[in-house]
């Protein structure tokens, strides 16, 4: 079975994990900055995750580096902000 798909899989993840929690903490209520923080841990998990799931796969791509960059940016450098 072919799993190379799979680190990409899971930066996108935590992409969309970003991208969400970005809508969730700018309604400005509690819940929201709540549902927010919890997908912020959750991207952390998928953003730990991918590396060694694509090293284990032996994959390596540079749009999958480019990725990573990117989702890790969104996450974890606009999210919070």
């Amino acid at each position: 079975m072919n799993l190379a798909w799979m680190p990409n899989s899971l930066t996108m993840g935590n992409l969309l994990c970003g991208f969400i929690s970005v809508i969730f903490a700018s309604t400005g209520t509690p819940q929201g900055y709540m549902v927010a923080g919890l997908l912020i841990l959750g991207a952390a998990l998928l953003d730990g995750l991918d590396g060694p799931i694509a090293r284990a796969l032996k994959v390596d791509s540079a749009i999958g580096a480019e990725l990573d960059s990117l989702a890790d940016c969104v996450t974890f450098g606009v999210a919070p902000g």
